[in-house]
């Protein structure tokens, strides 16, 4: 295991980041963790944006569940909310949601909350599977943006698809 000190931002494909986990993951698959329902991370303040990086198996997950459109994250600091993002396809995709200025500034570590609104089971694709976590979203990483230059995409409930980002790489 990588030890690291107290940052703003973790990145699971280049460590496990142990020490920044309070409940609600299952292990270190070398690039990613497994969300196992409501999450919940500790992360030093910094200001900015929250920029999160996910992937969910929902093109497979349809076959199974027809009636899923996406899987929906709510996402709070501090157990305050501060918006949601939706997963709807198998690719990665990078959400950015606004955090009020007040709850990125002093010092300390805040803990971040993603509740999930879908749990399902390796065996929801393969009914072979011996797998039985309970499993939602892959979160490749997440932190505050600090000062970032570039544009930021709000996610919010009120706005279809959830406003973030996707790059071109598919789920594994």
């Amino acid at each position: 295991m990588t030890s690291v000190r107290a940052s703003s931002r973790i990145d699971f494909r280049e460590a496990s980041f142990e020490e920044f986990l309070v409940s609600g993951f299952s292990w270190w698959d070398g690039s990613f963790r497994w969300t196992t329902g409501p999450s919940k991370v500790r992360l030093q303040r910094a200001g900015g944006a929250l920029a999160i990086s996910v992937s969910a198996p929902v093109d497979r997950l349809r076959q199974k569940f027809p009636a899923l459109r996406a899987i929906h994250v709510r996402v709070n600091v501090d157990d305050a909310p501060i918006g949601q993002f939706s997963i709807e396809t198998d690719q990665t995709a990078d959400y950015r949601l606004e955090v009020p200025v007040r709850m990125t500034q002093g010092s300390g570590t805040a803990v971040i909350t993603l509740q999930p609104d879908l749990i399902w089971h390796a065996r929801d694709l393969d009914p072979r599977s011996l797998d039985d976590r309970d499993l939602s979203f892959a979160l490749l990483s997440i932190g505050f943006a600090g000062n970032e230059r570039r544009p930021v995409t709000s996610c919010e409930s009120e706005r279809p698809g959830g406003g973030g980002t996707a790059s071109p790489r598919r789920f594994p």
